[in-house]
């Protein structure tokens, strides 16, 4: 396998490396809570949950199995170019950012009968996994296995809402099954993603219990909502870390506060003040 990943940096170049990085960005976890917030917020609230499960799950549960398999990345090997390496710390199986992609497009994919924007998601997918091996921070195999994941859980989920609507009992369930990695070799990036999730599943038993708005408003209201949201978010993923220390319960609890407040408390806020 190391062969194949230099056969790929064959190609390498710095042109090369800033459009593969532009397009990486896609996968990586800000744009990825933008995507969800803006569906659930002011398109479709039950696909916004579809889909929030699908990708936080899906990442929590893949960086959960790094801590099993505790594989070394490429580029710790001699002879393979590490870029980006700052971004992709710890283990290697699977591929965490090839499984949120394929989670993430798997899910939009299911929201469409058009082959073209299916045929466009799978080439985004593809591309996210030739860049983890272009930038020697992934195998072929690690690549393989995130795209396994992520299509699995995003078609397992898609067909449990389906047949009935539960996102709460899919958040504790996907909690449940989360928590036994705690006990293995668990890296910063898994309590990162555990506290999403368990942000996430909280979020939307407060909203399903005392919130329950609605998305159908006019455009303005939209935008307000959206952009003020978005404001909130940033705040809140930069404000914790000058004030909490950076462990793991605190990184979790992080993590925890800025998707708890997405999914619960800011549809509380924008009901209450309406817009």
């Amino acid at each position: 396998m190391l062969d194949f990943i230099k056969a790929i940096q064959t190609i390498a170049s710095p042109p090369l490396d800033v459009i593969l990085t532009i397009l990486n960005f896609f996968s990586q976890q800000y744009f990825l809570i933008i995507l969800v917030t803006l569906i659930y917020w002011i398109y479709d609230k039950k696909k916004g949950e579809q889909l929030a499960f699908s990708l936080i799950f899906t990442t929590a549960f893949s960086c959960g199995i790094k801590g099993v398999f505790r594989t070394s990345r490429p580029y710790t090997y001699d002879g393979i170019r590490g870029v980006n390496t700052n971004s992709a710390p710890g283990y290697s199986f699977p591929s965490a950012d090839t499984s949120a992609a394929a989670a993430s497009a798997t899910t939009i994919a299911s929201w469409t009968e058009k082959p073209i924007i299916k045929f466009f998601l799978a080439v985004f997918v593809l591309i996210i996994g030739f860049t983890r091996m272009y930038f020697g921070l992934h195998f072929p195999i690690d690549v393989l296995g995130g795209l396994i994941i992520g299509c699995g859980v995003a078609f397992g989920i898609k067909k449990i809402f389906s047949v009935f609507y539960a996102p709460i009992l899919v958040g504790f369930i996907s909690t449940l099954i989360l928590i036994p990695f705690m006990f293995f070799d668990p890296q910063p990036d898994y309590f990162k993603t555990f506290g999403l999730m368990v942000g996430a599943f909280c979020g939307i038993f407060i909203e399903h219990n005392f919130v329950n708005f609605d998305y159908k408003i006019s455009r303005g209201k939209k935008a307000a909502r959206f952009l003020i949201g978005i404001l909130c978010l940033i705040v809140l993923s930069i404000l914790p870390k000058h004030f909490l220390p950076q462990t793991n319960f605190f990184v979790a609890l992080e993590k925890f506060l800025l998707t708890f407040f997405a999914v619960g408390i800011y549809p509380a806020i924008f009901k209450k003040l309406k817009f």
